[in-house]
């Protein structure tokens, strides 16, 4: 009873610095589950459509469909997945259920942030710990212990994509913690329906492991406060279709003017076009949006960048807390070191699990005077409470680490922006440097240094499509001119990289051989991340001196690696805008990549597999296809297929293609 009012008043707390909570704020969420075929439902369903073998979208209002899932206490249907990408409200929707079923005494519940939550071993033992380290005395006994295994519980692990660091062993842990999970509720549920399981995350860690759920709706997509009518047309959707008529941002934005008595009746017009549509369609970025559209100080008529709008929160946030503060014997901290911190806190996270990290790894990447002289106040500021929404809305004292005190960033995302700005200073400081040693080499940094400090910043930790997103909207917010100058930049530096490799060596203490190759990798694919952001700003080009044909197809195997399932790794979606004319990609697997403006004049990919490609605007002039693989490719009206050869033997050429070059 203790835990469940906990639960209820959690709800309550204050928001982001506002005086109202997530119960007064939240709209409830829809979802969908997919089905195999429309073709046996269809008729059921009353659904016409034509394309009678695809996937069926089946729409429900979220925690109905989970109170109902709960209400049939069917043994053998005990886990149900919830998918979700950054700010779709998986987090908001457990804490409400939780909440809810608290209040109405359904059946008691147990919520489990999973960054904080050991998944190694057994389950009960993990729930335990986490259990055990309540400071607070609020949490109830493990209910999975034989001495307090309720009549029915329901256990909801949130956040499946923070159990481990970014990369192949992501998804092994998030599979095995799946497996865990089944066989647990194997062993409870034999006679009866005890121990339910509610387990949501990203999509990107959902996909690993949705192999693991093969019965009829375990797995519920999330989907956004609105949708256009293009957007409906894309699938064939089912079920509850009347929910997805409503508007929710409209409510949301009623409800947002009652609590902060402004005259809001609905969504303001100017958010309602271009860009702001998917913007505001997703709970967390939508209410970002407000907090900025309050202030007035962002430009919302024109395409809207959503780092603009971070970066917008970022000066809120110092002008209503920082501004003017004076430590005791430093001084004022002025804006750029207030960024500067927080930059070098996201980094610190992303090295570590992407979301905590402890005083001293922020202080190990706080080297220089000026920051460690501000990283006190920080940490003075945090521990003492200077700074409420700071504390509440980017970062908090988390618990404690050994003997070391941790910091959590509330949401990824707002960790994920602020690591891809500290990735376009690091282009800022490198371009300055080695312009500076040009000119004077007694000065400045040389190509050798500039992958050395690149190393250190994007070694230790893969990308993903997350933070690239990030960076490339990052990169669009800076000056043309710099931006062409980034780009001839990173073209050396990743001619300079492929001939000499990455200066491992430099680096104090010096990795073990299995890291440097890991480190290599990432740092790499991070500078062709860059390169590919660039060049979307600029249309540019980018010109490499290949070291030999088949560099570039050695570097992209080194990048790619095994495949897990179907994912697309990210360096796939960088190669926009590159200069491949000539190259060997004999057999390559370019399935799914981006070589938008992309030049492949004279390049060999015969039984390369470009299933998925976007080849939009590349050019193929005299390219080689024998026997490659070309499904469901994207190209249009600029794409150069002039003097192609080997259509004979390529593979699921599209027939609109074929009649375009005349094949038929």
């Amino acid at each position: 009873m203790r835990y469940g009012a906990w639960l209820e008043r959690r709800i309550d707390e204050p928001m982001f610095a506002e005086a109202f909570g997530l119960r007064q704020i939240y709209v409830p969420l829809r979802a969908y589950s997919v089905h195999a075929t429309q073709s046996s439902a269809s008729s059921r369903l009353n659904y016409r459509d034509d394309r009678q073998n695809a996937p069926l979208w089946y729409v429900v209002d979220l925690q109905t469909s989970i109170i109902q899932w709960l209400e049939q206490s069917d043994k053998d249907d005990v886990i149900r997945v919830i998918c979700g990408g950054p700010g779709s409200g998986k987090s908001s929707f457990g804490r409400m259920l939780a909440a809810h079923l608290a209040e109405t005494e359904k059946l008691p519940v147990l919520f489990v942030p999973l960054h904080q939550f050991d998944p190694s071993g057994d389950l009960v033992d993990a729930i335990n710990t986490y259990l055990r380290d309540d400071v607070d005395n609020i949490f109830p006994p493990n209910p999975l212990a034989k001495a307090n295994l309720e009549q029915q519980v329901l256990l909801i692990f949130d956040g499946l994509d923070e159990l481990a660091m970014q990369g192949k062993m992501a998804a092994k842990v998030a599979q095995d913690f799946i497996r865990e999970i089944q066989k647990k509720l194997l062993r409870f549920n034999q006679t009866e329906a005890r121990v339910f399981a509610l387990v949501s995350g990203r999509d990107l860690a959902i996909d690993a492991i949705k192999t693991e759920f093969r019965k009829k709706d375990q797995i519920l997509h999330l989907l956004p406060y609105f949708q256009t009518n293009e957007d409906k047309q894309k699938r064939a959707y089912a079920g509850e279709q009347d929910l997805l008529q409503q508007d929710q941002r409209q409510v949301w934005w009623q409800n947002y003017g009652q609590l902060k008595a402004k005259p809001y009746s609905g969504l303001p017009e100017e958010l309602n076009r271009g860009k702001l549509v998917e913007i505001t369609a997703q709970p967390l970025l939508n209410y970002l949006v407000a907090l900025s559209y309050d202030r007035g100080e962002v430009d919302f008529s024109a395409e809207s960048n959503l780092n603009a709008i971070y970066n917008d929160l970022l000066e809120q946030v110092y002008k209503r807390d920082w501004e003017g503060y004076r430590h005791p014997t430093l001084g004022n901290i002025e804006q750029p070191d207030f960024i500067r911190i927080l930059e070098e806190i996201a980094v610190a996270c992303w090295h570590g699990n992407g979301r905590t990290t402890t005083i001293k790894r922020i202080a190990d990447r706080c080297a220089s005077g000026t920051l460690k002289r501000v990283l006190e106040i920080f940490e003075g500021g945090a521990n003492e409470g200077v700074t409420r929404l700071l504390t509440a809305f980017y970062f908090r004292q988390s618990g404690i680490q050994g003997s070391e005190a941790t910091f959590e960033f509330t949401h990824k995302s707002f960790g994920e922006y602020l690591t891809a700005r500290r990735m376009v200073l690091e282009l800022r400081f490198m371009q300055q440097q080695l312009a500076q040693h040009r000119e004077n080499p007694d000065f400045g940094w040389d190509e050798k240094e500039c992958l050395k400090r690149w190393i250190i910043l994007c070694g230790p930790t893969a990308m993903d499509d997350y933070l690239l997103s990030f960076l490339r909207d990052e990169v669009k917010l800076q000056p043309g001119e710099q931006v062409q100058q980034w780009q001839a930049m990173l073209r050396g530096l990743i001619g300079t990289m492929l001939r000499h490799g990455m200066p491992l060596e430099e680096l104090i203490p010096r990795p073990t051989f299995l890291e440097e190759t890991q480190q290599a990798r990432n740092a790499s694919e991070a500078l062709l991340a860059a390169l590919s952001s660039c060049a979307w700003v600029t249309r540019a080009l980018s010109t490499i001196d290949w070291p030999s044909p088949e560099a570039f197809g050695t570097w992209l195997a080194h990048l790619q690696g095994q495949r897990a399932v179907s994912e697309t790794p990210v360096g796939l979606h960088c190669l926009n805008h590159l200069n491949l004319d000539n190259c060997n990609l004999l057999n390559q697997n370019l399935a799914g990549a981006s070589l938008a403006g992309a030049s492949l004049d004279r390049t060999r990919l015969a039984g390369a597999s470009l299933d998925r490609a976007s080849l939009a605007g590349a050019s193929l002039d005299w390219a080689r296809l024998d026997g490659a693989r070309l499904k469901d490719i994207s190209w249009n009206e600029k794409t150069n297929w002039a003097n192609v050869t080997g259509w004979a033997t390529a593979h699921d050429v599209p027939e609109k293609l074929k009649q375009q070059l005349g094949l038929m």
